[in-house]
């Protein structure tokens, strides 16, 4: 992830790794993306619009971290993200 972050990626390629890894329901990779985000993106700008500290950021969206919906909504917002749920697509007969 670091040299992925690095280079500053655009919004799908965030959403391509957030997607992927609500759909292999691992917990700590989806932490591991946000967390990415929030370094990409500054954690001092997040933290600012989301009225959460930067330590609270790091700490909750480290591996061990159990954030709540509300603050993954508000750093997903501070970014142009929102999640969605929508139906599952039917297999084709």
């Amino acid at each position: 992830f670091s040299n992925w972050a690095a280079q500053r990626p655009n919004l799908s390629s965030w959403v391509y790794y957030g997607c992927n890894s609500i759909k292999e329901n691992d917990q700590a990779y989806l932490a591991t993306a946000i967390s990415e985000v929030v370094k990409a993106h500054g954690a001092v700008k997040i933290a600012k619009a989301t009225s959460l500290s930067r330590q609270a950021l790091y700490k909750m969206f480290s591996p061990q971290g159990n954030p709540t919906l509300q603050s993954i909504n508000a750093v997903l917002d501070a970014v142009g993200l929102k999640m969605k749920i929508e139906p599952k697509r039917k297999k084709a007969a």
